[in-house]
């Protein structure tokens, strides 16, 4: 047991018994709530959205970065609860929680594409499709995102990964952490959106403006900021605080969030790093008080299963398209995908089916994959004991 789970009222140990950084609730909430987030804005795509609903539902891409800055925050969090770790055990625990799914989807995706995606017309070289495997498809504007669907944000993610050992051993004061991000966002932003400006096609300027790793990497940086001064300020003396309190600067903290995002919308590329701040108070609000609208048994469900949903919706989201398309044909009612009802109709199947789909994948996929990281990691360690992980 850590002095975190005794302290703070909101944890909760939601993968086997043995581990040893228990889940905070909230965590798992957002990235449910991100995985939601990410379904309702292709489905939007899926039934041709227009006007309101478009602009509504087209807010779920920023569902991508709260995934990030979930995935910031934790992995800082398990820094400091792990700093005796070695980096070996870093990556060797991190490849075998992103891997196997990742290669389930790739290899799903070339079955229906018959081992052969185009991209503009091109089938992707031996070289591209092999660089996937090695999670350096990120580095390629043909490959980023093609190999498999949602494949760029993986590739941001272990991208993350493998410079996050130096940012943590550099970075781990709130102020200076403050002045980095600065440099590092005005850099990024400006070297992708020159880049972006200069694209030779719609699909590089795509990947500079959006899907490549430099303007994304601020984003990462506002969950370390975020842990930061959650740990800095918020951890233990929330922990004390009273519930009336803790509901007072917890819904100031949702406030805040709101504000943001109204003022944010509607989204474009160029408000990246604006619209993602948004989450920085949401975080926070939920770290001092996690409302059950937003921390419920169906949001920490959905994120504990969320990196399968995410890279099965895709798939789902496309066959549910056709299948309702030629239903609605046949009954002459195919009008119905551009209202509100077609939209709320296509998020419910999508989001139901992906969730059952992810909990199976997760039991046999997902979870066998991080029990066999972490018997790698005792074996290599040459401990026995599980709680050594």
């Amino acid at each position: 047991m850590t002095a975190a789970s005794i302290t703070d009222p909101h944890v909760v140990d939601t993968l086997a018994p043995a581990a040893a950084m228990p889940h905070l609730k909230y965590l798992d909430a957002l990235r449910g709530m991100a995985v939601m987030a990410v379904v309702l804005v292709h489905s939007a795509v899926a039934t041709q959205q227009t006007a309101f609903w478009w602009g509504f539902s087209f807010a779920g891409q920023r569902g991508v970065q709260l995934f990030y800055i979930v995935s910031a925050f934790t992995l800082y969090r398990s820094l400091d609860l792990r700093e005796s770790a070695r980096t070996f055990d870093f990556f060797i625990r991190r490849f075998f929680r992103i891997a196997p799914m990742f290669y389930l989807a790739i290899l799903f995706n070339l079955l229906l594409s018959h081992g052969r995606i185009l991209v503009d017309g091109k089938p992707l070289t031996a070289l591209e499709m092999t660089s996937a495997f090695f999670f350096l498809n990120g580095f390629s504007p043909r490959a980023i995102n093609s190999v498999t669907p949602g494949g760029w944000s993986i590739a941001v993610e272990t991208t993350f990964y493998a410079i996050l050992l130096p940012l943590y051993a550099k970075v781990k004061a709130l102020q200076s952490a403050i002045w980095l991000f600065l440099f590092v966002a005005i850099d990024c932003f400006g070297l992708s959106w020159l880049f972006a400006l200069n694209a030779k096609d719609i699909m590089h300027e795509q990947y500079f403006a959006f899907l490549w790793f430099p303007v994304e990497f601020p984003v990462f940086f506002l969950g370390i900021l975020t842990y930061l001064f959650w740990k800095q300020y918020l951890h233990l003396p929330c922990a004390r605080l009273a519930q009336k309190d803790a509901k007072t600067l917890s819904a100031m903290g949702l406030l805040a969030s709101l504000l943001i995002y109204i003022g944010s919308f509607p989204f474009n590329d160029w408000q990246l790093y604006c619209s993602s701040f948004m989450f920085v108070p949401l975080l926070l609000a939920l770290a001092i008080y996690p409302w059950p609208v937003f921390v419920n048994r169906f949001t920490i469900y959905l994120g504990k299963v969320s990196y399968s949903m995410y890279l099965l919706h895709f798939f789902v989201v496309f066959y549910l398209n056709q299948a309702l398309t030629h239903t609605t044909l046949l009954l002459g009612a195919n009008h119905i995908y551009k209202h509100f009802y077609g939209l709320f109709l296509f998020y419910v199947i999508a989001l139901l089916t992906t969730t059952l789909l992810a909990t199976i994948t997760w039991r046999f996929v997902e979870k066998p994959g991080i029990a066999f990281g972490r018997s790698l990691i005792r074996k290599l360690d040459g401990s026995p004991n599980p709680l050594a992980t």
